[in-house]
């Protein structure tokens, strides 16, 4: 009994470490970023998340998980459509906030290929 106590005291230590982790970890990219690549991320991770037909096109999931037998994947309406481009102005917006001159060479590129590809 003693060793069951133990070991669930050991577990339950574990997973509140790894749920703080987690929380911390989501924090780092869906709050406002210090760093140019968290940026990135974070954009790149709302986009994913927000069109589940790209999970499954970039092999992420299978779609099997995501479509629940509704064929509800994504939808090409006008109004979807004109979303997805105020989201990416936005994005653009929040990339144009950064210095490109205090980014490292690495992140200039990034910077410029994002930029480049959103237009």
């Amino acid at each position: 009994m003693l060793c069951f106590r133990r070991s669930f005291r050991i577990a339950a230590r574990a997973a509140a470490l790894v749920a703080i982790l987690v929380y911390i970890g989501c924090i780092a990219i869906l709050a406002a970023p210090h760093w140019f690549n968290g940026l990135l991320a974070r954009q790149a991770l709302t986009f994913l998340l927000q069109r589940p037909i790209l999970l499954a096109q970039t092999g992420i999931v299978d779609a099997n998980w995501l479509d629940n037998f509704d064929a509800t994947l994504g939808s090409d309406s006008l109004d979807v459509r004109r979303n997805n481009f105020d989201q990416l102005r936005r994005f653009e917006a929040e990339i144009q906030q950064w210095d490109r001159s205090n980014l490292t060479m690495q992140e200039q590129l990034s910077y410029d290929i994002i930029l480049w590809s959103y237009k």
